[in-house]
């Protein structure tokens, strides 16, 4: 209908081109006889080729067919053959219904083989050897029992060099997804635990981030006393599970140097030169990590100090300026934290202010007038053996030392800090200061009521870089950590 409608326009336009001289016309005309021509060729060339016409003798392989025209995606890969000659009689019907050739099936044995031999390869056979191809049959062999356990073996083989090939049975997908599961990848997480579930709330997403920012194996806050080397596990992240996620252990040296300037990071390899395993006993086993790296967190706790601290097995770690620079950010960002739920609260027995407070009123006293300002940390030498003792003990040494400290300062103020620790605001500068510590010293290794063992002293004198509280303290803690290491006063200006 469509050609005759093409012809009546085309001698339409030809008798109007005629009628009224116009060149248009005349192309149109020849454009629209050409049109029912193509249209007259295309019907006949469907008469003589119809769709769905080519029979399966045109499958054989030709020189420019692909592997499409060869029938290669329309055929099962060989474990589906396998399967079906090791399964049961009442399995073959199934099987039969997913085999696309379900001629080479039905017709016996001699008739199977010359199908076989004459329909183009599977996808597998093409890239299998010569004495793969030959290694299925054997002379007379039927061919439902000679495919064994073989040709499983070498189509997995093969599923590994096929890439492109995505038609694999149900049995080697789910084998492939079970390989898989325990790749869990960089951010997988073991193990994240802290003290309590109030602290583990904002302690553990603080870590969980670090660990992936400086790509840490373990990340973990440390509690301890200043002369020991006992640590307690205040918070962990980790990817291993041998991590612990609470107690305490002891490191045979210090985990963290004491002469260490505030805000620095440390970066410790694992073996001869440097940390021994048996130092990182957050772990329940020794594992085999590279390097440590550790920053003091300062926080207002009493009677602790704290650590944090991150493990990797690369010996690279946190080795640029921009990771130390992170490192250091998330231990100043994690002190708050810990002064939340240790160190911010007012002292229950005697209604206080919070020791935070009071350095930063003093510092604004002193600025405002112009004076020189010290804090000094006293600590009793014996304080991990009287920490085993009873309350009352303690609560009589520390009753004693601050009597003493209050009767030998006249110009200051004296202070709570800790568990035998205390706290003095000295007004002074620091020739005052040093004379002052010194004689603090002698009086309480001559005086009995338990102060014979001395006291350390530590001493920070206020400068234009503390901008507030913390940054003396932390200066003021530095101090003590050497003096208790040389025995002598130590000031840091």
């Amino acid at each position: 209908m469509s050609r005759i409608l093409l012809v009546t326009l085309a001698v339409l336009s030809l008798l109007l081109a005629f009628v009224f001289s116009m060149s248009l016309l005349y192309a149109l005309a020849i454009l629209l006889f050409g049109l029912a021509v193509v249209h007259y060729l295309y019907q006949k060339r469907n008469e003589f080729f119809p769709a769905g016409s080519k029979s399966s003798s045109s499958l054989p392989v030709a020189a420019d067919d692909d592997l499409r025209s060869l029938g290669i995606m329309e055929i099962k890969p060989r474990e589906k053959k396998s399967t079906a000659s090791d399964s049961t009689p009442t399995d073959e019907p199934q099987e039969t219904a997913h085999e696309p050739v379900a001629a080479a099936q039905s017709t016996p044995s001699g008739s199977s083989k010359s199908v076989s031999a004459t329909r183009p390869p599977k996808s597998h056979d093409l890239f299998a050897g010569a004495d793969d191809a030959t290694a299925d049959f054997a002379p007379g062999q039927d061919v439902s029992s000679a495919r064994p356990v073989k040709p499983k073996k070498r189509d997995s083989s093969g599923k590994k060099n096929r890439k492109g090939d995505v038609r694999t049975s149900g049995r080697s997908s789910s084998s492939n997804e079970i390989k898989a599961k325990p790749r869990a990848g960089e951010n997988y997480i073991a193990v994240q635990e802290a003290e309590d579930e109030q602290l583990a709330q904002v302690l553990v997403p603080c870590l969980v981030s670090l660990r992936a920012a400086v790509n840490a194996h373990t990340v973990c806050v440390l509690s301890y006393k200043l002369d020991t080397t006992k640590y307690s596990i205040v918070g962990i992240v980790s990817k291993n599970g041998y991590a612990r996620t609470s107690g305490s252990f002891i490191s045979p040296v210090p985990l963290v140097s004491s002469t260490k300037s505030r805000n620095t990071v440390e970066v410790t390899s694992i073996g001869p030169d440097g940390l021994l395993e048996d130092a990182i006993g957050y772990y329940r086993e020794n594992i085999a990590v590279r390097s440590v790296a550790t920053a003091r967190i300062y926080a207002t706790a009493e009677s602790k100090r704290f650590l944090l601290l991150a493990d990797s097995f690369d010996e690279s770690f946190v080795s640029d300026e921009t990771a130390c620079r992170m490192f250091d950010r998330y231990a100043q960002v994690i002190g708050p934290m810990l002064d939340m739920h240790y160190g911010t609260t007012t002292d229950d027995s005697t209604g206080s202010r919070p020791r935070r407070e009071i350095i930063a009123d003093e510092i604004s006293n002193a600025r405002a007038a112009s004076k020189d300002l010290a804090l000094a940390l006293v600590y009793l030498n014996d304080a991990e053996d009287a920490s085993e003792k009873s309350r009352s003990e303690i609560d009589y040494l520390e009753e004693q030392l601050d009597k003493l400290l209050r009767r030998s300062t006249d110009k200051g103020r004296v202070e709570h800090f800790g568990e035998l620790t205390f706290g003095v605001l000295y007004r002074g500068n620091v020739n005052d200061v040093e004379r002052w510590a010194i004689r603090i010293q002698n009086e309480a290794t001559r005086s009995g009521n338990g102060l014979s063992v001395g006291v350390s002293v530590g001493v920070a004198m206020l400068t234009e870089r503390h901008q507030g509280p913390d940054e003396l303290r932390s200066d003021a803690s530095t101090a003590l950590e050497e003096a208790l290491e040389t025995g002598a006063c130590t000031i840091l200006e």
